[in-house]
């Protein structure tokens, strides 16, 4: 044995090393695929293996030979023939060699060389020895008679495996079971072998007869079908020789009889804006169709629309003409100055908020009032206002505080008072307030003595009785119903500069105070204003109650007698200054009632007036100037009157429709000027969005080379020549694919999805899963590493030791995995582009 190299170098020699080749792909591999020893004489139809093994080094064109190695199988069992296909995973070969018989699920597939030539026939062997005798003479038994007993066997075997022997060789029972086998491998039927017919579905080892398959099996070319054949269903979107199934038809089309698109359904073509057949419109067509047209919500017609005049006493949806309204409107208000009759005119209540046209309802008027006071014995509360009138006035004009002050400026407050007699002089005096404002001391006459703090009459003109002293202890005290009041005199206001007036034993602000009464001019009204309800049919300017417009308000559109609005009754709101029989909008009554006093505390700003009470009166009426000097007088305020309908008909030159514009529904087919409502329109065609046709839509058949969004007829589709999902046939053309984008692959599982397309890309961005598909599929994923690639983990794939090149995280590196589910079982190989 060699330890040392270094004993056979020349001196100063230099050893290298040499590097050594890069390995080499394995070219032979193993499959478990079921397939039989070929029974019949070449040309045999091809074989195909799929192999378990990647990175195979097959190539088109080598001879391989696939002997079976599972249990059955002997070392003579196998099948030879060159590669015709090889995709990496399934091996294509053409048989023209074989041994052995039955099917077999265990292969190993290896390159072999071609056979070599028939060598020269060999010399002819030794004669054999001589056999047995059969048969004796003298025994009566002769060959041809020979009767055999017990299990006789033989050393001579006829030709295994072949048809050898024909004549009158004696067969043993190891050539009557090779030559039988055989015979089910490799036996050639002559003339017209029949075999009985197999039920329809069988799917077993019986014999196949012409009439099994003419009745199971439609042929290649023009097949029919019969019962529900069914094929796998292509994607949707699919636009190759795919068979199209029901499922995908009613997933991807619109049935002829009744369709119902999803999706943007479009055309190609939009029809020509004067087309009348039955040709299906587009959005563009339906757009320039109705351009013209009004719109089924409030809709605006233009020039002079006409439409079918209901019979009277129509109360539908339909639309009224002008010939409908003349008639029906007959016993209605006119909109200009109507005037209503009946005591029940009506309309719908607007909501407190409403300040515009609408009509007000004895309903609205009546909670607008509320806080309003009544002109009637209204009954005020807080603190009622109005403007102070001049101190010469004497009729039925309300009186203000600072009326009631202004009178009395001639007088000091009683705090300057009562300081001015604390300063006079005189013991045991009694002091009283001159009409100068100055206090003086009473004159005591014949019949009147002050001695001890106490006044003393001795009747006549100075009157009788006695006063007592007030109590001596430093307050003030009044004298009141000939007592003392033990209560102390509070002293002066508060001096805030507001005008205050006593009540109750309070001081009272009188500017708060007005502040909640009503004006005389426009008075605002809070609470529940009242006024006297005029007699029926009334048409002046007293105000009107609620009791009032109940009995004379009612309606939809108004009729003259007994009107009963609906809805929301509209009006021009009149002018400010309007006082005749105009109705009254929400509008108008808020702009009358904003000057007016509110019931809580109303502030009048003119000459506010009132009823003035009887003379006996000792209520809480309201006390006129007049009646304080015994002077009747009625002062009647501004009224307000209604206001003018507003334009709730729509005129017949360009009506306008407001709200929910209805019409009668023309028949099917109608194709003049009736209006068209909602219904004629869902009834009737088809929206644009998911249109439910019914009957038997038809359209223009698109040129067959048409690729857009068009609507495709039969005649379209049986133009394609598409294939059908239970037939094979040959396809003779070509197709490019689009390969789908699966973005960025940075965390979670990715399962490949076939319908999305057979080839497919995405980046690696981070570690990440790939599972296998859920459905037998070919998928090729091309992925390519970014900056921050991550490792690659294969899950619930059936592989070998080799799966091919490696996935590395290089960024910038390239790699294709390819993927097939076959039966349920999925693989993958791996090929490196760098």
């Amino acid at each position: 044995m060699i330890t040392s190299v270094a004993p056979l170098l020349e001196p100063s020699a230099t050893v290298v090393a040499a590097p050594y080749a890069p390995a080499g792909q394995v070219i032979s591999g193993t499959s478990t695929t079921a397939l039989a020893i070929p029974l019949g004489p070449p040309p045999i139809p091809l074989y195909i293996w799929e192999i378990i093994e990647t990175n195979i080094g097959f190539r088109l064109g080598m001879r391989v030979r696939a002997a079976a190695s599972d249990a059955t199988a002997g070392t003579t069992t196998w099948i030879e023939g060159v590669i015709t296909a090889w995709d990496e995973t399934n091996l294509t070969m053409q048989p023209d060699l074989w041994s052995g018989f039955g099917t077999h699920t265990a292969w190993n597939i290896n390159v072999t060389g071609q056979p070599g030539l028939t060598g020269p026939k060999g010399d002819p062997g030794a004669t054999g020895a001589q056999g047995p005798a059969y048969g004796t003479a003298g025994t009566g038994t002769t060959i041809a008679d020979i009767v055999l007993s017990g299990q006789p066997t033989s050393t001579f075997t006829p030709g295994q495996g072949t048809t050898h022997a024909n004549d009158a060789t004696l067969a043993t029972t190891q050539f009557v079971t090779t030559s039988v086998q055989f015979s089910l491998n490799n036996t050639q039927l002559l003339g017209t072998p029949t075999a009985p017919t197999p039920a329809t579905g069988d799917n077993d080892t019986s014999i196949a007869t012409t009439q099994f398959v003419a009745r199971d099996f439609a042929p290649l070319n023009n097949p029919t079908f019969l019962g529900d054949p069914k094929a796998p269903t292509p994607p949707i979107g699919d636009n190759d020789k795919s068979i199209a199934t029901t499922e995908f038809v009613v997933t991807s089309f619109a049935p002829i009889n009744s369709p119902v698109f999803t999706g943007d359904a479009r055309l190609s073509v939009t029809p020509i804006a004067t087309d009348n057949d039955t040709s299906i419109a587009t959005t563009a067509f339906v757009k320039t169709a109705i351009a013209p047209l009004a719109p089924l919500n409030s809709p605006a017609f233009g020039g002079t629309p006409t439409a079918i005049t209901p019979s009277l006493g129509d109360n539908s949806t339909s639309l009224a003409t002008t010939a409908f309204v003349g008639t029906a409107i007959q016993p209605l208000a006119p909109l200009l100055n109507p005037q209503f009759t009946g005591p029940t005119v009506r309309a719908p209540t607007p909501p407190q908020t409403s300040f515009d046209s609408t009509v007000a309802t004895t309903a609205f008027v009546k909670t607008a009032i509320v806080p309003l006071a009544t002109l009637d014995t209204p009954t005020f509360t807080g603190f009622p206002k109005a403007p102070t009138q001049q101190q010469t006035v004497n009729d039925s004009t309300l009186a203000t505080t600072a009326y009631v002050k202004t009178g009395l400026n001639g007088y000091q407050p009683l705090s300057s008072d009562l300081t001015a007699l604390a300063g006079a002089t005189g013991a045991n005096s009694i002091y009283y307030r001159s009409s100068a404002g100055v206090w003086a001391p009473v004159q005591m006459g014949a019949n009147v003595t002050f001695s001890g703090g106490v006044l003393s009459s001795a009747g006549g003109g100075g009157g009788s009785g006695t006063i007592a002293e007030a109590p001596a202890d430093g307050t003030y005290w009044a004298r009141r119903n000939d007592t003392w009041a033990a209560e102390p005199i509070q002293a002066d206001a508060p001096s805030d500069g507001n005008d205050y007036t006593r009540s109750n034993g309070g001081w009272v602000n009188v500017t708060v105070a007005l502040a909640n009464y009503a004006p005389l001019a426009a008075p605002v009204f809070t609470g529940n204003a009242r006024a006297v309800t005029p007699s029926p049919g009334d048409n002046s300017t007293s105000i009107a109650t609620t009791a009032y417009v109940v009995t004379t308000l009612v309606g939809n559109y108004a009729p003259i007698n007994t009107p009963t609005f609906t809805g929301v009754a509209s009006a021009t709101t009149p002018a400010a200054a309007s006082n005749d029989a105009t109705i009254a909008t929400t509008a108008f009554v808020k702009t009358a009632i904003s000057p007016l006093a509110t019931k809580d505390s109303p502030t009048f700003t003119t000459a506010a007036h009132a009823p003035t009470p009887g003379a006996a009166s000792n209520d809480t009426s309201i006390a006129t100037t007049a009646f304080v000097t015994g002077a009747v007088s009625t002062a009647v305020g501004p009224l307000a009157t209604s206001a003018s309908v507003a334009a709730t008909y729509a005129p017949l030159a360009a009506p306008t429709f407001t709200g929910d514009a209805r019409a009668v529904t023309p028949a099917t087919g109608d194709a003049d000027t009736s209006i068209a409502t909602t219904l004629f329109v869902a009834r009737d065609f088809a929206p644009l969005a998911s249109p439910p046709l019914t009957g038997t839509p038809t359209a223009p058949t698109p040129a067959t080379a048409t690729n857009n969004t068009t609507l495709a007829t039969t005649a379209f589709v049986k133009a394609q020549g598409y294939l059908s999902p239970s037939a094979t046939a040959t396809i003779s053309a070509g197709y490019t694919f689009a390969p789908f984008n699966g973005g960025t692959k940075s965390s979670g599982t990715f399962t490949p999805d076939p319908t999305v397309g057979s080839y497919q890309f995405y980046i690696n961005g981070g570690a990440h899963t790939v599972a296998a598909p859920t459905a037998d599929c070919a998928i090729d994923i091309m992925i390519t590493n970014s900056a921050s690639a991550g490792a690659i983990t294969l899950t619930g794939f059936t592989v070998g030791s080799v799966t091919g090149d490696a996935l590395t995280t290089t960024s910038g590196n390239i790699f294709i995995l390819s993927i097939r589910r076959i039966n349920s079982v999925s693989t993958y190989a791996i090929k490196a582009l760098q």
